[in-house]
């Protein structure tokens, strides 16, 4: 994600999170849990893991028009 924090309106910045590390790990799957929508406004994705796993919680996916990402997210 990005270095600088992104602001707004129902938008939480939590930085780079390592699954190597138990506890980031934790929260990682807890910010997975409590979420309502995964979205990545991303430039650059080849693979779309992030979508994978966003959908593996149940979560509506929103992603870019570029890269593999097409493939992954069925449009509505």
């Amino acid at each position: 994600g990005p270095q600088t924090p992104v602001a707004g309106a129902g938008v939480e910045h939590v930085g780079y999170l390592s699954k190597d590390d138990p506890e980031h790990a934790r929260r990682l799957r807890r910010l997975f849990e409590e979420a309502w929508v995964f979205c990545l406004p991303t430039t650059y994705e080849p693979f779309g893991i992030a979508f994978v796993e966003a959908m593996w919680f149940g979560l509506p996916c929103i992603g870019t028009d570029d890269w593999a990402i097409p493939e992954i997210i069925e449009e509505g």
